[in-house]
């Protein structure tokens, strides 16, 4: 198994074939060339005449014969050298016993971007995890799925090595778990990896067993090109909180820094309560815009 990561090997069966025509075309007009210079040896009182360029000069069969050949080899040179357009496969391009296997591009499809994590598990005495589902079309031989998730506001990763992805070759789908730990919102990867890859993360999982430290990666392993990505956030950690007066009026407060920031100093806080004056109406139209824009709201069962 050799995974080429974005690289395709050339189609030398095509460069030889242009090779072997280019030889035969100068190979035909050499041969015409030289059955010329027998029956009609050039003669030196009377060159042979390049009236387009404004002057005469003279071509020995030999110097025709000679630039001929200099021509041929820059032409099989230049085509003996890999086409970097041609060889730029798709992501998710590999090589399989010598064969180029397109693979589909993996899924996240749970969560999506800016949904709350759900199913938690508890992981240890302080952590929970949460479940996070996919789809692939097809996992090439000796790859497995990995997840990972990250900071990305210090580029920061993680994988996630405490419980592997379960995946499901009939159907396509897979499934795994995520530590809920750490700074909301977090973007969950997830990756196929080649073998040295897994090595890398099963090496992450164990030193942090071991030292109860788990460092994190300064980066994805470039080999992992198939890669999807999705923001999450932790269940309690919403940006706005839904708030009812219980006469009807209804109003809404900035728990977060991002929620604080999108409404500018006149939004609401977390001490501010914006109030709408709409009422019921006006606070579902809120919370729709928001999460269209990836913003998530406690409280949301009081406008029913």
């Amino acid at each position: 198994m050799l995974e080429l990561c974005g690289m395709a090997e050339p189609n030398w069966h095509k460069q030889v074939a242009i090779g072997t025509w280019i030889l035969t075309g100068l190979t035909v007009i050499l041969i015409v060339l030289a059955v010329l210079s027998f029956v009609h040896p050039p003669d030196p009182a009377h060159p042979m005449s390049l009236g387009f360029l404004s002057h005469s000069i003279t071509v020995s069969p030999w110097l025709a014969m000679g630039l001929g050949l200099i021509v041929l080899w820059s032409i099989l040179r230049a085509a003996a050298r890999p086409n970097v357009r041609s060889t730029i496969a798709s992501p998710a391009a590999t090589v399989v016993n010598g064969t180029n296997v397109e693979v589909a591009k993996i899924q996240i499809t749970l969560p999506r971007h800016g949904e709350i994590l759900t199913d938690p598990n508890p992981l240890g005495p302080s952590s929970v995890s949460y479940l996070v589902r996919g789809k692939l079309k097809a996992l090439p031989e000796g790859h497995q799925i990995w997840l990972l998730t990250a900071d990305e506001r210090f580029e920061q990763y993680w994988p996630q090595g405490f419980y592997p992805v379960q995946f499901n070759e009939h159907t396509g789908e897979w499934h795994g778990r995520v530590n809920g730990s750490g700074h909301s919102p977090l973007r969950i990867f997830a990756v196929v990896a080649p073998p040295t890859s897994q090595d890398f993360f099963r090496y992450f999982q164990k030193r942090g067993d071991e030292t109860k430290k788990f460092i994190p990666l300064n980066r994805l392993p470039p080999e992992c090109c198939n890669t999807a990505s999705v923001q999450a956030r932790l269940p309690g950690m919403e940006d706005y909180q839904i708030k009812s007066d219980g006469r009807g009026s209804f109003g809404v407060s900035a728990l977060t820094e991002r929620a604080r920031t999108r409404a500018g100093p006149s939004g609401p806080t977390s001490n501010l309560t914006l109030w709408f004056r709409g009422g019921r109406a006006d606070a579902l139209q809120f919370v729709k815009v928001g999460e269209a824009e990836g913003f998530t709201f406690a409280g949301k069962d009081l406008l029913g």
